[in-house]
């Protein structure tokens, strides 16, 4: 009998390493959603950019982690394998969503979404090549499955609570909530990093 969505997310989230990994997963999803909304206002409040201008902004944040995953990616892991690959994707990100929020004039903005979009581009294929790697093939659907769920998960709370932040708080202040979850994805990483798959897979 197939198990309720809810209740086969539970039973993945309990797995060792693995679902710690998944935890992660909706984390850098959550993260993410929560800042583009606030991002799109913040570009338009406090740099008074165009529609068109910030369309164009997101869009090289788009090419940046396109480059990443098709080409940066592809010569970095098999020398330094998933695991190294997530830490650093992390670090990136966490430096991009703090440099926002503390980003003055436009070059600092730009040089914090260069930091965004290569972070982005090391975690998701580093946490998909590690859960892959650690799940045994007949799994694989259901893990990719709930990975999926989670991350759609992110995507609807992640706006909610942005804009919230954005309009309630301070315009910077949902980048700093999200730099906090991504030191919090971190911090799991760092507990589960020894146990994490050595070898690379190829992106």
């Amino acid at each position: 009998e197939r198990k309720p969505r809810f209740e086969m997310i539970m039973v993945h989230l309990r797995r060792p390493v693995v679902g710690q990994l998944q935890i992660m997963y909706f984390l850098a999803s959550f993260a993410m959603a929560h800042m583009e909304a606030s991002l799109f206002l913040l570009v338009q409040d406090d740099f008074q950019w165009s529609l068109t201008k910030a369309g164009l902004g997101f869009a090289y944040v788009g090419v940046i982690m396109v480059i990443t995953q098709g080409y940066i990616i592809r010569k970095l892991l098999p020398k330094i394998g998933e695991r190294r690959m997530l830490m650093i994707g992390l670090v990136f990100k966490a430096v991009g969503l703090a440099g926002i929020a503390l980003s003055g004039p436009v070059w600092g903005l730009a040089i914090a979404v260069t930091f965004l979009g290569l972070g982005t581009g090391f975690i998701n294929p580093a946490l998909s090549g590690s859960i892959s790697l650690l799940t045994p093939e007949d799994q694989q659907g259901g893990v990719m499955g709930v990975n999926q769920s989670l991350s759609a998960l992110g995507r609807i709370v992640g706006p909610i609570l942005g804009g919230w932040f954005y309009r309630d708080l301070t315009h910077q202040a949902p980048f700093w909530a999200a730099a906090l979850i991504v030191v919090v994805s971190f911090i799991i990483g760092v507990t589960v990093f020894k146990r994490l798959p050595v070898r690379a897979q190829e992106a």
